[in-house]
């Protein structure tokens, strides 16, 4: 008799919300241009930006020597070494005035997605896009269900989840 090793998430709320995010179609090939490439991290360049109004991504993977959590695990995995991988983009925010062309305000904005976990073939391409497809559900939080704007409460330091409003 044979067994059969699954992983799961073992969470019940996987109600899919049916809303869609727009993912920018980023062609790493044709309109970047890598800057650094070193052995954890690769660094391109947009090159459709103006000069001087940069977007830089960047691709990062670290090996980690023990992989931490908030979490009180009743039966831990014996592997405790990791890894650490993901994205981050740095981009430029421009701000002018119709009205008045020598008004114009450059500001960073720096947003990163960053994934940990033990080196375990139990982590699978699909069980890290579902962790991270949840991390986007609860950054949004309700927005896509109600009124609430999740990120706007974030950007005010209001961190706990506020009820739901009408529509």
């Amino acid at each position: 008799m044979s067994n059969t090793v699954t992983s799961d998430f073992g969470f019940t709320n996987r109600e899919e919300t049916g809303a869609i995010i727009k993912l920018v179609k980023i062609n790493e090939t044709t309109d970047y241009g890598v800057t650094s490439d070193e052995p954890t991290e690769c660094i391109m360049a947009n090159t459709t930006a103006p000069i001087g109004k940069d977007e830089l991504v960047t691709n990062f993977c670290t090996p980690i020597k023990n992989v931490n959590s908030k979490l009180d695990m009743a039966n831990p995995g014996p592997m405790t070494k990791g890894i650490q991988y993901g994205t981050r983009v740095d981009a430029t925010l421009v701000t002018t005035d119709s009205s008045n062309p020598a008004y114009e305000i450059d500001e960073p904005i720096v947003v990163q997605i960053s994934v940990r976990h033990p080196r375990s073939n139990h982590f699978t391409s699909a069980l890290v896009t579902e962790a991270v497809n949840r991390c986007i559900s609860a950054f949004y939080g309700n927005l896509f269900d109600s009124s609430t704007d999740h990120v706007g409460q974030l950007m005010r330091s209001a961190l706990q989840p506020m009820p739901d409003f009408p529509a």
